[in-house]
Formats: structure tokens, C-alpha cells, sequence
């Protein structure tokens, strides 16, 4: 570096790209004829870099009146001394070197593209105006959006969650950032494009974790899991001993330290140290298949020992030491019987937790009834199935509809809702088919269908039951053909839509009653969902009633409150005829009425309170050695029985869910006068 020279750059717009493309060619055909690298260094920052280097020459932006120095890696300094006298030049440019130079430029520009293409990390580059430039293809796999539609649209048109018009506005820019971008999970670093203490642009590289955050979540259950089956190995009453390779002793539970009268400090030593000889020897403990003896404690209680390896890749890591005094094996046969059971079910539990997609693990609900039924809606999603979702109203069958609709292929494209018993039989056909201009009175316009509105995507024909039976034909025809006629139309339009249907009807009555269309029922039942009520699944109650707390606080702006056991029990003992629908209602309800931070009995609706009382009536009513009560009878006990416990008319209504007026003119039909 010593031996190099000192340039002053004279050039009055300084070394901008084209001049920047002549001193790289020139740099390179110096360093081609003396054999040597030749470097620039900017005096003001000590900056060094390649003199052939364009993209590096370019970002260093050097202007007139600058000074910079050349140096070679080389003794000779002839290669030196002719790039500087070509930079103290006037940088003239021939018509017959410009082609050359334009050429160098472009593939510079090129091999840039080329890498920002070839980088796994999303890529976006902004101008100052808020305009996206760049948007590599890692970014058009991550964001579902295609280069040609993002380039030269403004970001907060395309991803506004990247809010990189805020990056330009502020010059401030954020680093580690998580946040969602359509289904994918990122993890973002956006900042400013500064030029000259100017904001020029923004850049966001952005790094999908989507699969990471799955792993994270499955690692959760498994330690879950782990925990679950570490509370079963501590309160089966067999003992259990591990062994590693090593013959150190890594696991002792609690029968076991009591069967064989050694202590949790054993742990850690080896085996041979801490248990007799003839419970295990070095030949014992390279055993490669299970083996079974009895030895005896000195109290003189038998005791069955049993050892079994642990192979992995055909190599023994260690064994394993069952004992248990055999007083009590008859016990503990149906014992460990049980246990594995369960720990099959949690197994198979996990599983289905973890074969559920992301909309789906948004339904709140653990009990086994809930997972079966989103289980076979999960593995419906993955298909281009019809879905005949069954249920109480109230159940979710909505909800379940759109789970299989968002983890699909389809989830980009529309989900359209029809609920046929809302819609007139007279105006079904036009709401699902679309009409043309003048094809009845008031059609003044040509309309588009529901079946075209969902096209590439999911139609969901809710309360299908309802439908008529002309109706019923002509969908069946739409199963069939994939295609549909407007109303009054003569052209015929091939659709591609997944049809999800939902009932809460008994379809099979129905079709023995001529009220549906067999063969319509089976192309809709292809994959049958059906959806438990709340009444089946209560164990659900405590969580749902805490969803919809927090749902209900947010909504309205409150604090969130409590729920007291005894509220919660009542809500566990009411039979939800209206389901889930009805219990956040339920809920809602109780909190705008409660005055303190705890929701109690007392704010909840008499006829959930009473309920448990109410279903006492029915069974005094029917407990009656073979007698079938009539209609008059169970209302005349229930009066009656009514009054004796709530000594009022209006709290007998209260309880019985009808008017005081009601309840004392049947008092006097049935002359109940003592109460």
C-alpha cells in the first residue's frame, strides 16, 4: 500500500456507473497485461476494494474532488502508474467502446437479479415513492403473490403487514420481527435505504418459519405426552429400574426404590453397586431377550424380577427392571392392563392433535367425541370430496365448514355461505344459479349465482333439509355435470367448486317420507361429519365458557371475570338444547347482568339453575311401577310440585319457564290449593 498513488478524481459528476463500467474494463485489461490485482482505497474512510469489481465500485459512490489511492498486490509498479494515469483522465468514451461497457453494465445488473432470485429468504425493494422494485421468487412462494402483480404497486397495496411506508416516513428500521403473512409464519428484517442521508427506499428480508413453528407446537405435545407417560410410570405399583449401556442406573421409581429398598440417590451410580448379584450381573445385563426369575427379600416377600433390553439400530442401549412382589400380581395385571390403555388413547390423542391443521386447532374443545368428528373433517379438507356435515344447530357446523374450506388447496379463493331455509323456494334457483337480464319480473339486470361467485372455491349449502324437491334435482344435476344455466339462460358454465352441505334434519326420515331425494343424499354424503352436541362433550364447558368470557370482555370492553364451581356446575348439569350457540349467549348474558368481577349463580337464567330440580320432577312423574303418565298427569305433578318448593306462582313460572298467569290457572284446573 505504501507504493501506491494518490488520485484526486477531477471527473465533474465523479465516478457514476458508466464511468464505473470504463475503470472496471480498463482495471481489468491493466491487471490482465502485468499479471497483478490492482485495489482502490478512498482516502476519507479507508475503504478498500477489487479496481474490477463493478457492483462494489458503484455502491462506493465516489464524487469529484475526492481523493483515492491505487495499490497492486505486486512489486511492479508499471500496472500501478497506468491505472493511475488513467484515472487522472478525462474518462472520454468512444461510440465504439460504448456497446462494450453497456454490455458489462447489464451483466453486472443481471448476475444482481440472478442473486437476488437465488436467495431462500424473501426479498423486497422499495423506492422512495412506496413502489416496489424488486420481489424475488423466494418472496412469490412465500406470499402466494406473483412478481408481476407486486412490481410497481405500492407495499401496503400487496402486504401491508410489512408496513415498510412507515420505514420510509420514519428511516427507522426493525430487526427479529414476527408476524403473519397470509398462512405463513416469518420472521422479517426491514430497514431503510439511505443514500447521502437520503431515504432512497426500504428493503424487507423475510425468512418463512411456518414449518419451524409446526415442529414447535408438535415438540409441545410430545413433552406433553412425555409428562403424562412420566406420571403413569410413577403411580403404577410396578417397580421399574433403567439401565443405559453403561450400566448406569438413569430412572428409579418410587415402587420400585420401595420393593427393592434402595433410594432416588441411586441414580447416577452403577447398577452393579446398587442391586445384589442375583438380581443383576454383567451377564444379565447384555441380555438380548426379556428374561424372568423370583428372588426373595430378606423379610423373605418373593419378589418377580423381570429384565428386558433396549435395542435400538440392533444394538442393546441398556435394559430395563420390572419387579413386583407377588402378592399383588393378580392386582396389578388388570393395573398395567388399564394403564396401557390409556396411554394408547393419549397416543392416539396426540396423533390426531397433531394431523389437525391450523383453522381446525382453532375450535375450542378437547373432548374425544369433538376430535373424531374434526379428524375426518381434517383428512376431508385434503380432497376435493363432497362434506355432509350433520348436526344440532348450534353445534359449529359452520365453523367446521370453513376449517376444511381454509386448510384446503381452495383456502385462496372465495368461501360462499347459502342458508336455504332463509331463502325463498321461488327465488332459491336464482340465488344459486344467477339469472339473465329479463328472465322474470324485476330481473333488470344480469346477476351472477352463488355457484359462480364460489368458483375455485367453497360453496356451503347450509340447512340443506330445507331445500324442495325441484331444487334437490337440479343440484343434484350441478353434482353430476359440474356445470350450471343461469335463469333464463341458454349458455351452459362449467364450475369448479367444492360443495360442503349441512343439515340438522334427519335426511334418511326424510327420504322414507318422499320429502328427499335419495340419490342426491348419497352424492352428498360422500364424507359424513357428524358434530357432537354440547351435551356430549361437557368436559368442554369449563374452556368454551372461558373463550367466550374473554370473547364477550374484548367485544365490549370490559374486564374479563370469573365463574365461580357452582355456576360452572350448573352450566355442566343443563343439556344445551341450543349447544354451543346457546351457552355464549348464556354467558354473554351473565356478564352484563353480574355487578362484581365473579359470575355466580344468582346471574344466571332460573331455568339453568333449576334445571337439575326440573329434571327431579320428570323422574317423580314417570316413577310410577310401569305406568305411563299422561300429558295431563306429568303437568299436574309438575305444578304441583312447582308450587310445594318455590311457595309462589311467580316462582314456580320462573322455574317452569312460563307465565305466573299460566301457572295459576292450572292451579285451579287441577284444584292444587295446599302448597
Amino acid at each position: 500500500m505504501d507504493k501506491g498513488v494518490k488520485i484526486t478524481i477531477n471527473y465533474d459528476k465523479g465516478i457514476h456507473t458508466r464511468i464505473a463500467a470504463m475503470v472496471v474494463k480498463r482495471c481489468q485489461q491493466i491487471m490482465d497485461k502485468y499479471k497483478c490485482q490492482l485495489y482502490i482505497r478512498r482516502e476519507k474512510d479507508d475503504t478498500v476494494l477489487p479496481g474490477n469489481s463493478l457492483l462494489a465500485l458503484i455502491s462506493m459512490r465516489i464524487r469529484q474532488g475526492e481523493s483515492i489511492w491505487v495499490f497492486s498486490d505486486s512489486e511492479d509498479e508499471d500496472g500501478v502508474n497506468d491505472f493511475a494515469n488513467f484515472l487522472k483522465g478525462s474518462f472520454t468514451i468512444n461510440q465504439s467502446e460504448i456497446d462494450e461497457v453497456d454490455s458489462l453494465i447489464q451483466n453486472n445488473v443481471l448476475a444482481s437479479e440472478k442473486i437476488f432470485e437465488s436467495i431462500a429468504n424473501g426479498l423486497i425493494v422499495l423506492d422512495e415513492k412506496n413502489v416496489i422494485n424488486v420481489f424475488n421468487k423466494a418472496a412469490e412462494r412465500i406470499t402466494g403473490i406473483s412478481a408481476k402483480v407486486a412490481v410497481g404497486k405500492k407495499s401496503n397495496e400487496i402486504i401491508a403487514s410489512l408496513q415498510l411506508q412507515e420505514v420510509i416516513a420514519t428511516g427507522i428500521g426493525q430487526t427479529g420481527l414476527k408476524q403473519k403473512i397470509g398462512e405463513k409464519v416469518v420472521i422479517t428484517n426491514r430497514g431503510p435505504i439511505i443514500i447521502d442521508n437520503k431515504i432512497m427506499g426500504a428493503v424487507a428480508v423475510f425468512q418463512d418459519i411456518s414449518e419451524i413453528e409446526k415442529l414447535s407446537w408438535e415438540l409441545n405435545g410430545v413433552k406433553e405426552l412425555k409428562q403424562k407417560l412420566e406420571n403413569i410410570l410413577e403411580n403404577v405399583d410396578d417397580g421399574i429400574c433403567m439401565v443405559d449401556e453403561k450400566h448406569v442406573i438413569t430412572y428409579l421409581n418410587r415402587p420400585f426404590q420401595r420393593i427393592m429398598e434402595v433410594s432416588n440417590k441411586s441414580i447416577g451410580k452403577n447398577v452393579f453397586e446398587v442391586l445384589p448379584p442375583d438380581i443383576i450381573s454383567v451377564e444379565s445385563s447384555h441380555i438380548s431377550e426379556q428374561s424372568s426369575f423370583i428372588v426373595k427379600r430378606d423379610d423373605g416377600t418373593e419378589i418377580m424380577i423381570n429384565i428386558s433390553p433396549v435395542s435400538l439400530d440392533e444394538s442393546i442401549k441398556g435394559i430395563i427392571l420390572l419387579a413386583k412382589e407377588l402378592t399383588q400380581i393378580e392386582r396389578l395385571m388388570d393395573r398395567v392392563q388399564e394403564l396401557s390403555a390409556k396411554t394408547i388413547f393419549l397416543q392416539e390423542q396426540l396423533l390426531k392433535k397433531q394431523e389437525l391443521s391450523k383453522p381446525f386447532q382453532n375450535i375450542i374443545g378437547r373432548s374425544g367425541a369433538l376430535f373424531d368428528a374434526l379428524n375426518i373433517a381434517s383428512k376431508a379438507s385434503e380432497t376435493n370430496s363432497t362434506v355432509l356435515i350433520r348436526g344440532e344447530s348450534g353445534t359449529g357446523k359452520e365453523l367446521v365448514a370453513k376449517a376444511i374450506h381454509y386448510s384446503s388447496h381452495r383456502r385462496n379463493n372465495p368461501f360462499v355461505r347459502v342458508n336455504c331455509a332463509a331463502i325463498p323456494a321461488n327465488l332459491l334457483e336464482s340465488e344459486l344459479f344467477g339469472h339473465e337480464r329479463g328472465s322474470f319480473t324485476g330481473a333488470i339486470k344480469q346477476k351472477l349465482g352463488k355457484f359462480e361467485l364460489a368458483n375455485g372455491g367453497t360453496i356451503f349449502l347450509d340447512e340443506i333439509g330445507d331445500m324442495d324437491k325441484s331444487m334437490q334435482a337440479k343440484l343434484l344435476r350441478i353434482l353430476q355435470e359440474k356445470e350450471i344455466e343461469r335463469v333464463g339462460g341458454l349458455k351452459t358454465i362449467t364450475i369448479d367448486v367444492r360443495v360442503i352441505a349441512a343439515t340438522n334434519s334427519p335426511l334418511e326420515v326424510m327420504i322414507e317420507e318422499g320429502n328427499f331425494r335419495q340419490d342426491l343424499y348419497y352424492r352428498l354424503n360422500v364424507i359424513p361429519v357428524m358434530m357432537p352436541p354440547l351435551r356430549h362433550r361437557k368436559g368442554d364447558i369449563p374452556l368454551l365458557s372461558q373463550y367466550f368470557i374473554q370473547k364477550v370482555a374484548t367485544k365490549n370492553n370490559y374486564q374479563p371475570k370469573e365463574i365461580t364451581k357452582s355456576a360452572l356446575k350448573c352450566l355442566e348439569d343443563y343439556r344445551w338444547p341450543g349447544n354451543v350457540r346457546e351457552l355464549e349467549n348464556i354467558i354473554e348474558m351473565s356478564m352484563t347482568l353480574s355487578n362484581d368481577s365473579m359470575i355466580k349463580v344468582s346471574d344466571l337464567p332460573q331455568y339453568i339453575v333449576g334445571n337439575k330440580d326440573n329434571k327431579e320432577m320428570l323422574k317423580v312423574t314417570s316413577d310410577m311401577e310401569g305406568h305411563i303418565p299422561t300429558l295431563e298427569e306429568v303437568e299436574r305433578k309438575l305444578i304441583e310440585l312447582s308450587l310445594q318448593k318455590y311457595r309462589s306462582f311467580r316462582g314456580a313460572a320462573e322455574a317452569l319457564g312460563i307465565n305466573h298467569k299460566t301457572v295459576a290457572a292450572k292451579a285451579r284446573k287441577y284444584n292444587i290449593s295446599s302448597w
